[in-house]
């Protein structure tokens, strides 16, 4: 396997990933019973924004290579 192809399914997994927890954070904000604090709100952001950084730098990598 070459190192663009594993780059390729790494970014699929970890695309899935921030899917999953994308739908946990939904099901979070709909429960009725149990509020979120600032931790679980702060780790939500980080994986968010973790997500956003490797999308562009995966999309600049794409099209400057």
């Amino acid at each position: 396997m070459d190192l663009g192809r594993l780059l390729y399914v790494f970014a699929r997994v970890y695309v899935w990933a921030l899917l999953a927890v994308g739908l946990v954070t939904v099901f979070a904000l709909l429960l009725p019973v149990k509020t979120i604090d600032a931790t679980q709100a702060g780790v939500m952001f980080a994986v968010g924004g973790f997500g956003g950084l490797v999308s562009v730098i995966a999309v600049m990598i794409y099209l400057y290579d």
